[in-house]
């Protein structure tokens, strides 16, 4: 495995250009992945990001976090509260976590704007798929908060390829 530690990438236009060149991912690929990160609904996964964005699990009760930070943005566009977590404290005890810990959303230059922080990443083989999603939930986001879409910003703590 190689890695490099707390890689910052923005990507000023992510609905251009996809797929993206020598990804290996197909567009129907991408939109099926796409798909699944806009719908709560777990196809029998030990988590998916859908559904800790869409339903997360707080005392038995299901928060939709998305709905949140579209309110949220309604309500006072230049707030900095427009964020959502995947991160649940049952994870310290489970073998698969997420990757995706922590989504937030600013609304700044007349645009709304996505920063995605990742504990782990594989760039080779899941940063397309994750960048082309994240951008279909800020396109989501955007619609229904009545904003234009902006950029893609990823960081991510451990970026990572692996040598075979």
């Amino acid at each position: 495995c190689r890695e490099v530690r707390n890689l910052h990438l923005t990507v000023l236009n992510p609905s251009e250009r996809w797929p993206l060149k020598n990804s290996n991912w197909s567009i129907i690929g991408l939109n099926k992945y796409a798909e699944q990160l806009l719908s709560p609904e777990n196809p029998g996964f030990d988590y998916t990001y859908s559904e800790r964005l869409f339903a997360f699990s707080i005392e038995g009760q299901a928060a939709n976090q998305i709905n949140y930070i579209i309110r949220k943005l309604k309500q006072e566009p230049s707030s900095r509260r427009a964020i959502a977590v995947t991160w649940d404290m049952d994870d310290q005890s489970r073998q698969h976590v997420p990757c995706l810990q922590l989504i937030d959303f600013l609304f700044r230059g007349g645009k709304l704007n996505l920063t995605a922080y990742f504990r782990s990443h594989d760039i080779e083989r899941a940063y397309p798929c994750n960048l082309y999603g994240l951008n279909k939930l800020l396109e989501y986001v955007a619609r229904e908060a009545g904003m234009e879409p902006g950029s893609i910003t990823t960081i991510s703590a451990s970026a990572h390829i692996y040598v075979e």
